[in-house]
This record gives structure tokens, C-alpha cells and sequence, in this order.
């Protein structure tokens, strides 16, 4: 056991001149400089990935927005309208502008149960639209329970409108950040 204690001893009293001699000395610097270096390059790049990600999420969420409420606007157009040629821009222009709400929407980092109801909204919205201006497009008018559809469509979205304005306040007052709503 002494035999290895002696070994081990003179391994490190060699080291230790090694390292007085200035080769190790310059070797340990080097190899410190260079982890040093390498973590401060991985940190920028986390750095600049985390505000490439959030400015990303902030323009998903601010084309989710402007969608939202071009199709709340075209909603109230699709209550009043009475000609069936005019309804049928206004509803099939209400379906893009719910489908690309959908796609802005799904850009998002929000837990999905945070946004099943705004997906099931767009959804319904999209689809309804879409099978009222295709009845519009073959001449029909729509149904006094079409037109009544549509306006509690219309409120639902003017409530969905206000609530995202308020989260886009909030975000951009910087009271909440994309990496807290994600979880």
C-alpha cells in the first residue's frame, strides 16, 4: 500500500515541476481560455436564439390579431348583406381570413388548452362561412337561423377580439413573456 502511496506522491510532486517549468502552466491556461470562450459563445448564440423566438412569437401573434379582427369585421358585413353575389365574397373572404387566423394561430406557444376554443371558434367560423357561400354562390339566400348564426358568431368574435388585444397589451407592456404562457 506504501508502494502505491509513493507512486502516487511522486506523480504529483512531477506534476507539480511540470507545471513550475511553465509547459503544463500554459497548457491549463490555455484549456481554461477556451472553455471560458466556448461559454461565452454558447450563451450569445441562447441569447440570440431566445430573441429570435420571441420576436417570431410576437409576429404570429400580432398576424393572429389582424385576422381576427378582419373576420370580425366581415362578419358584421355578412349580417347586413342582402345581395346573395355580394355575400358570397364577403362569407368565402370571412373563411380565408379564419383559416389564416388558424394558421397564425397554430405559430403560437400556448399550451393547446389554453387554445382549443379559439381554434374550435376559427374552426366553425371557417367551415360555416364556407358552406353559406357556397349556398350563396347557387342563388340561395340565407335563412333568417343563418343570419342569426352569424351574429352570435359576430359577438363571439368581438369577445375573442377584446381578450386578445388585452393579452397583446399585456405582452408588449412586458407584464408577461412568450416562455410564461408556453408552460
Amino acid at each position: 500500500m506504501d508502494f502505491y502511496m509513493g507512486k502516487i506522491k511522486n506523480k504529483l510532486y512531477d506534476w507539480k515541476d511540470r507545471l513550475r517549468k511553465g509547459k503544463m502552466f500554459t497548457l491549463v491556461v490555455s484549456l481554461v481560455s477556451i472553455i471560458i470562450t466556448l461559454t461565452v459563445f454558447s450563451l450569445s448564440l441562447f441569447r440570440k436564439y431566445r430573441e429570435l423566438s420571441e420576436n417570431s412569437n410576437n409576429q404570429a401573434f400580432y398576424e393572429l390579431i389582424e385576422y381576427v379582427n378582419n373576420t370580425e369585421k366581415l362578419l358584421a358585413k355578412a349580417t347586413i348583406s342582402n345581395d346573395s353575389r355580394h355575400g358570397a365574397m364577403v362569407l368565402t373572404s370571412t373563411w380565408k381570413m379564419a383559416s389564416l387566423a388558424q394558421s397564425y394561430l397554430s405559430r403560437i406557444p400556448i399550451d393547446v388548452q389554453n387554445l382549443e376554443n379559439v381554434n374550435k371558434f376559427l374552426n366553425q367560423v371557417g367551415d360555416y362561412c364556407y358552406v353559406l357561400s357556397k349556398k350563396n354562390i347557387n342563388g340561395e339566400n340565407l335563412s333568417q337561423e343563418d343570419l342569426d348564426n352569424l351574429t352570435s358568431l359576430h359577438l363571439y368574435s368581438i369577445q375573442l377580439e377584446s381578450t386578445l388585444n388585452q393579452l397583446q397589451e399585456d405582452l408588449y407592456s412586458q407584464n408577461i413573456k412568450w416562455g410564461r404562457i408556453a408552460k
